[in-house]
């Protein structure tokens, strides 16, 4: 079997027919991730995100993930391919990462947006370590924590707009460096 890998809200969102940047792109790594025999990793943090509701400018409730994406993770769930992943609200990790990037001038206005996404690294670390996102600054953001997380370096993190995802998926979705969030500083 594949692996379980963490689908951001913003690859859920842009799922959607009138998804920015590329829906297209989106649409075609949930699918790969089902055709190719992976698995969701889903923490409740993650599933908050794509149930959460907004309001259109008519009044009407609609989630942050698309129908499609919903559609999509109910389907994933009946087959018995989500896997549930409990992670520490507030944990040693985030706390460790966070105060790291905060003392570090160099990094310290990444706090917040590491602070906001930290739960898909914790996600992804307590399954197969692998996110799927279109936040291509979260990705670099993390690559601070090279000297005060070294574990959060096996996170890999995929752009399916800007890297080839169909294909990593298809291919089994290897280990690949430059796929690293830690990259940056080899």
């Amino acid at each position: 079997m594949g692996y379980a890998i963490v689908i951001d809200i913003s690859v859920a969102r842009a799922a959607s027919k009138s998804g920015k940047p590329n829906p297209e792109a989106c649409r075609r790594a949930l699918s790969a991730i089902s055709s190719f025999d992976h698995r969701v990793a889903m923490s409740k943090p993650v599933y908050n995100e794509w149930i959460k509701t907004e309001h259109r400018p008519n009044g009407q409730p609609r989630t942050y993930a698309s129908l499609l994406a919903i559609q999509w993770l109910t389907d994933m769930r009946s087959s018995g391919r989500v896997n549930d992943i409990v992670i520490e609200d507030n944990s040693q990790l985030r706390q460790r990462c966070l105060q790291g990037i905060q003392n570090n001038p160099r990094s310290a206005n990444s706090a917040a947006p590491v602070a906001k996404d930290f739960h898909l690294v914790e996600t992804a670390l307590n399954s197969d370590k692998r996110v799927l996102s279109l936040d291509d600054k979260m990705f670099n953001h993390l690559a601070h924590l090279f000297d005060i997380a070294n574990e959060v370096c096996a996170v890999l993190w995929v752009n399916p707009v800007s890297n080839p995802a169909e294909e990593w998926l298809r291919n089994g979705a290897p280990d690949v460096s430059k796929y690293h969030v830690c990259k940056l500083q080899e």
